[in-house]
């Protein structure tokens, strides 16, 4: 996987190379991304679980890891909203094959980025 996020609040540009390895575990699937979080010179290691779920068909819900709901979306029109605060979150995934995306814009008095997320299936 690799991440591009331009944050235009604090005007700088970052990137994320890592991997995504999704886990089946009971009915559901655990995503574990890790990588390295570049800003400028900055280099961090980064990590974040998520479980997705699958409650009907063509239905997705992505939970964080302590179950939480974040958001959901429909497999026919894959966008979703998530409000924290009085930020909003709004995604626009993108399958195709064997590659997907995810794109991410999050406004609001708190935050201003765009983050997308090319997943590509190791061989």
């Amino acid at each position: 996987m690799s991440r591009t996020i331009d944050d235009k609040r604090a005007n700088q540009k970052g990137r994320l190379d890592g991997q995504a390895i999704f886990t089946s575990w009971d009915t559901r699937l655990v995503c574990e991304e890790s990588g390295i979080l570049s800003f400028g010179l900055e280099k961090f290691p980064a990590f974040r679980r998520s479980l997705w779920l699958f409650p009907e068909q063509n239905s997705v819900e992505i939970c964080f890891d302590d179950g939480r709901f974040f958001h959901g979306f429909s497999s026919i029109m894959p966008k979703a909203e998530h409000l924290c605060g009085a930020d909003i979150y709004q995604v626009v995934y993108v399958f195709a094959g064997h590659e997907w995306q995810s794109h991410w814009a999050v406004k609001g008095p708190h935050k201003n980025y765009e983050m997308t997320t090319h997943y590509t299936r190791a061989a």
